[in-house]
């Protein structure tokens, strides 16, 4: 039987993502940080708690979502939200959320429809940040979920995550 580090390992290099057994200090951090960074009002959207039924509800379909959407965000903010992107993924897996929003521009040119907007990507932490918290945070929208779970200073999951494509090329 395989230990826990080791598949997680596995599937970090099958992946793209990044060594997820860091400090768990930096994701706190991260996650703090950019908690601070935001008004009240958009703070009151992304902080929603652990045990809310839709945290384990997510798809990569165009829809309504919890959190907040990055179209709400500053500059300031959408820093924040990267670097606790990176405390998940790789440089590699930054590209590609890069690349998958960027498909959903394409989209939103062609359709115009607000379901395309590529601002509707929504930011959600669910619990406390803490080192000796349970908590966890999202980022999805159209062809894209990255799910994080920590709990104390332990790495619990970055799964489910998906990836997609369409249109798959452009050009």
């Amino acid at each position: 039987m395989f230990s826990k580090a080791f598949c997680i390992l596995v599937v970090a290099g099958l992946t793209g993502f990044g060594p997820i057994l860091k400090a768990h200090s930096a994701p706190v951090e991260a996650a703090k940080s950019l908690l601070d960074s935001c008004p009240e009002n958009l703070k009151a959207k992304i902080s929603l708690p652990f045990d809310s039924p839709n945290r384990t509800n997510w798809h990569y379909f165009p829809r309504e979502r919890d959190g907040a959407p990055i179209g709400d965000m500053n500059e300031e903010e959408k820093g924040a939200l990267r670097a606790l992107l990176g405390t998940a993924l790789s440089e590699t897996g930054l590209e590609e959320v890069d690349a998958v929003m960027r498909l959903e521009q394409v989209l939103f040119d062609q359709s115009q429809s607000p379901g395309r907007d590529p601002g509707n990507y929504q930011l959600v932490i669910w619990g406390e940040p803490a080192k000796d918290k349970t908590w966890g945070w999202r980022f999805e929208g159209h062809h894209l979920s990255v799910n994080v779970t920590m709990d104390g200073d332990e790495t619990l999951a970055v799964t489910p995550t998906f990836f997609g494509a369409n249109p798959a090329t452009v050009g």
